[in-house]
């Protein structure tokens, strides 16, 4: 009878060991240099794509409803990608995993504003930037994520 028991313990301990809080996201080093083509091939086709004005220069977005996720090229290659809403992401230097980048300690951490990296290859630059805005309440922190490609990599 124990038996039966500890082979019903087993079986959850196995399967509660891959909660959706672990799986990756994207895979963000898997999108340096790509073009909006071969974007849309690694994330599937985008929820909506348009073009955007910033500081005078015209972006090519990719949004994907998923985290609210905007994929912005310049001149035909990624450029960053912005996480809107990394919800149920908490704000901590370990979810930069989910992203498939190794863990490696931020450059910059302010627990009450924003975590940095800028010792990730492939990237200028990985901030979470803390915001002062309304959040779910089943999370504790209210963040962007900002990933500011290399656009000098080739791949």
């Amino acid at each position: 009878m124990h038996y039966r028991y500890l082979i019903v313990f087993a079986f959850v301990c196995l399967f509660s060991c891959n909660t959706p809080e672990e799986e990756i996201v994207f895979n963000a080093p898997e999108l340096i240099a790509k073009s909006p083509t071969e974007v849309a091939d690694i994330l599937g086709e985008p929820d909506s794509a348009y073009t955007r004005t910033v500081f005078g220069k015209q972006y090519f977005i990719q949004f994907y409803k998923d985290h609210q996720v905007e994929v912005r090229h310049y001149q035909g290659k990624i450029k960053e990608i912005v996480v809107q809403d990394p919800y149920p992401l908490e704000f901590t230097p370990a979810t930069i995993t989910r992203f498939g980048i190794d863990y490696v300690e931020p450059t910059q951490y302010d627990s009450l504003a924003m975590i940095m990296w800028k010792n990730i290859d492939g990237f200028k630059a990985v901030n979470f930037y803390l915001r002062g805005v309304e959040k779910p309440d089943s999370v504790k922190h209210s963040y962007h994520i900002y990933f500011n490609m290399d656009t000098t990599r080739t791949q």
